[in-house]
């Protein structure tokens, strides 16, 4: 059964390419049974904005994310004879008041999966750069002192959101 659960588009997020609509034909073209989208929850700090949003507001995020939804259910309903589109988001995992925010935001639209991500470190980007990287390692002390922070944040995300992917 052909599936993917990590679909993003360049029409809700600035690191990935196309309309959401070209992205559940490409599946469709694939053969794909099952399409789970699953653009970028909206942060609510600034500090927590990826780079390329440097030009956006939390508010930004915030509406498009509804956008997201609203063009998803669209394209399932005119998809749905040729694929199974699930709806759903990647987390982000920031601090512990983050858990919180994502429990309301699956129960607003109520979405039907989450993606348990994890893009931060006590509460420190890891992955939009080697510096980044490096100076959570320096941040932590060591880089297996590092790690074991993020799997305990990872723990603590799946036991309080227990995404599905």
């Amino acid at each position: 059964m052909p599936f993917t659960f990590h679909a993003h588009s360049g029409q809700f997020c600035r690191h990935a390419t196309g309309s959401l609509e070209g992205v559940v034909r490409a599946a469709i073209a694939k053969k794909l049974l099952v399409l789970g989208l699953s653009e970028h929850v909206p942060r609510s700090r600034a500090q927590d904005l990826y780079p390329e949003e440097a030009d956006l507001s939390a508010s930004d995020l915030h509406a498009a994310f509804g956008a997201y939804v609203e063009e998803a259910r669209r394209l399932r309903a005119v998809y749905s004879g040729q694929i199974d589109i699930l709806i759903g988001a990647e987390t982000e995992y920031i601090t512990h008041s983050t858990l919180d925010e994502l429990k309301q935001l699956r129960k607003q639209y109520d979405l039907d999966f989450f993606v348990g991500s994890l893009h931060h470190v006590n509460g420190m980007p890891m992955d939009f750069s080697p510096e980044l990287y490096e100076n959570i390692v320096e941040h932590c002390g060591s880089r297996s002192e590092m790690f074991r922070r993020y799997f305990d944040e990872q723990l603590e995300l799946l036991q309080a959101l227990q995404p599905e992917i």
